[in-house]
């Protein structure tokens, strides 16, 4: 019998629906509990709500201290960036830890938050483990060659942020591994890390390193997974948008993204979407675009169910977002499809199974990849 620990959720939102949707994937967790804040009207609902999908079976809480009783571990996740850590989050994990509870801290935490959450779970006897600290400064040395992979590579990338991107690398992990092949993975959130794989590597971000430098070491970090993990598929995950999106909207300019694919050349590539009505025109220009910046060619598309709200976003000079039920993809993809672009919507998992599948069977063509 597996001794999981059972594992509560707070503040559970859009940013960790995938994670529950695929929770059956977690390694050494099985989720007991969700809790929003009473405030953001979730309590009650099935946990699909969150980003409109289909349910998945797991009821939202908004009490906080009565589900610390159904749970050995707390995770405070990404919406965490958004509240006061003194005011909300410190209170919470005292008492969590007064409770023995372990704690689990996402990347969307500061380094002096930690500190506080480390010192109250040391006082208390528990862990606290913080997820996205990977340490790799010792890859910085030697020449600035790009070393060439022998594994094919497989890129997650979207236009926006809120694009599903989480959502199709698991669903890639789950169709990869039921094929039979061995799958080394970076995901683009510190969630990745809850299902055994790597999450972004933290030299990615800050000003520690200069852009060139973060380039050779993220291409050294690559061939390190590939040589003390022996796979038979490298799935990368990029965290962010991949272009800018206007003048006013940066986007983070793509930064991320164009690092990564002077690091590392892929084989395929997944390009996830905001909600738009797409015609052919606008896709053919995403390819072209796509291709001229990063040198990627997009084997098919992941359309998303989150729509940039354009008049908020401008006014305000930031990304603004609004979710729609899923069934609005179905029926877009429709029109895409008819137009000729292989689109997918990864929260059905008919089309994520599909979109994998498309995925492995161009690598097994071109004999990039073979199974066990």
């Amino acid at each position: 019998m597996d001794n999981k620990e059972r594992l509560l959720v707070y503040p559970y939102g859009v940013e960790l629906a995938a994670v529950i949707r695929h929770r059956d994937m977690l390694c050494g967790y099985e989720v007991s509990e969700l809790v929003s804040p009473p405030g953001w009207g979730f309590a009650g609902k099935d946990a699909g709500f969150v980003d409109g999908s289909n349910g998945m079976g797991i009821i939202i809480a908004d009490d906080f201290e009565a589900a610390l009783h159904n749970c050995d571990t707390v995770l405070f996740g990404e919406a965490c960036s958004h509240m006061d850590f003194i005011r909300v989050i410190e209170p919470k994990i005292q008492a969590a830890a007064d409770m023995g509870k372990n704690i689990i801290l996402t990347a969307a935490f500061d380094s002096e938050s930690c500190k506080i959450a480390e010192s109250i779970c040391q006082e208390k006897g528990v862990s606290c483990k913080q997820l996205g600290c990977s340490r790799m400064q010792a890859l910085l040395h030697g020449n600035e060659e790009i070393l060439e992979l022998l594994t094919p590579v497989v890129f997650v990338l979207g236009i926006t942020e809120r694009t599903n991107k989480f959502e199709a690398q698991l669903a890639l992990r789950r169709r990869v591994q039921q094929s039979g092949y061995r799958i080394s993975q970076v995901g683009s959130t510190s969630s990745a890390e809850l299902f055994g794989f790597h999450s972004f590597p933290s030299f990615m971000k800050g000003h520690a390193y200069s852009e060139q430098q973060k380039i050779v070491m993220f291409n050294r970090y690559i061939k390190k997974i590939e040589a003390e993990e022996k796979p038979d598929l490298i799935v990368i995950g990029i965290p962010g948008g991949c272009m800018p999106i206007s003048s006013k909207l940066p986007n983070g300019f793509g930064i991320t993204a164009f690092e990564v694919s002077r690091a590392v050349v892929p084989d395929a590539a997944v390009l996830g979407l905001p909600y738009d009505e797409y015609e052919k025109a606008h896709l053919e220009g995403l390819l072209s675009v796509i291709k001229n910046r990063l040198g990627i060619e997009i084997d098919c598309f992941s359309l998303s169910n989150t729509k940039l709200d354009w008049d908020t976003a401008l006014q305000e000079g930031n990304m603004s977002y609004v979710t729609l039920d899923s069934k609005f993809i179905e029926n877009r993809k429709v029109v895409c499809r008819e137009q000729g672009f292989p689109v997918y919507n990864v929260l059905n998992p008919g089309d994520a199974s599909d979109m994998a599948d498309s995925i492995i069977g161009k690598l097994e063509k071109y004999a990039a990849v073979q199974p066990v």
